[in-house]
């Protein structure tokens, strides 16, 4: 019985994983695609098209907007972002949590305030680093999006400070409450739900490579 019980936990564990793995995929794939709808929403290029089709209904001119976007997106930017993703939310993730955990087993505000710091100026900026480093040295669709590993460290000093501040902003108060009431085997799955929002944000800043040019 106490084999079966075993085997029974690490089949679970192992559901578990692949499961935060599956969701963090799609989510950071997504995140990725969002972003390149955002980056490509240009106020004047979407007045321009208005006045080229006045006499095409609003429905019709979405439909041409999303078919075009739909081309335009660079599958091979989102690919790279999801495997990153499937990685991170199965490995790094549940991991860096699980030891958070057993190092501040207590659930008092002060012990709470220690694991999110942490959590955010070590978890997150490790996983921010591979964000953007991964990001950068990934193959483009587009010769002139693919960057050195020079550019892309520089890109990284140029933009890490203020994605750490804004990493403690958003995800301080989570971890307020992921420590708090959200139990461990499922909270790398409500990671990854705040994930879509950031990795957006994370895709954004890490392709802006053109805000640093000189």
């Amino acid at each position: 019985m106490l084999v079966l019980q075993q085997i029974r936990q690490q089949v679970q564990v192992r559901q578990e994983l692949l499961v935060n793995g599956v969701v963090g995929g799609v989510l950071f794939c997504a995140s990725d695609v969002l972003a390149q709808r955002l980056e490509q929403s240009e106020p004047q290029s979407i007045g321009k098209r208005k006045r080229d089709d006045e006499t095409v209904s609003p429905m019709q001119q979405l439909r041409t907007i999303d078919r075009e976007f739909l081309r335009s997106v660079d599958w091979k930017r989102s690919s790279s972002a999801g495997i990153l993703g499937a990685c991170l939310s199965c490995g790094l993730y549940p991991a860096a949590y699980g030891a958070i955990d057993k190092i501040w087993k207590r659930k008092d505000f002060v012990s709470l305030v220690q694991k999110s710091v942490v959590e955010v100026f070590t978890v997150g900026v490790v996983a921010n680093s591979l964000s953007m480093l991964v990001r950068g040295l990934a193959p483009a669709r587009s010769t002139s999006s693919n960057h050195s590993p020079l550019q892309v460290f520089t890109h990284m000093k140029a933009e890490l400070p203020k994605v750490t501040i804004d990493d403690f902003k958003l995800w301080f108060p989570y971890n307020m409450a992921a420590f708090t009431f959200i139990p461990t085997p499922i909270r790398p799955l409500t990671t990854m739900l705040m994930e879509t929002i950031w990795q957006t944000y994370m895709s954004l800043h890490s392709n802006n490579y053109e805000h640093h040019q000189t």
